[in-house]
């Protein structure tokens, strides 16, 4: 393996985490609304618990489809 091959290949592993840490961030702030988490309602702390348990599920089924096609 020559240098090349291995330095495209740590940064495409490093830039594959980046942006599934980036989606999950961005996936949580949705969830809240872009409120903080200090002051939130029960109900809307409750909403955003909602919104996240179905974004779990969510990219679950997208990794579940991409293994079956």
């Amino acid at each position: 393996m020559d240098i090349n091959r291995i330095i495209s290949g740590l940064i495409r592993s490093y830039g594959q985490r980046a942006v599934k840490m980036l989606v999950q961030k961005g996936i949580e702030y949705a969830a809240r609304r872009g409120k903080s988490s200090s002051p939130i309602s029960e109900s809307d702390r409750a909403q955003a618990a909602a919104g996240q348990r179905m974004a779990d599920q969510a990219q679950k089924i997208k990794n579940a489809t991409r293994r079956l096609f």
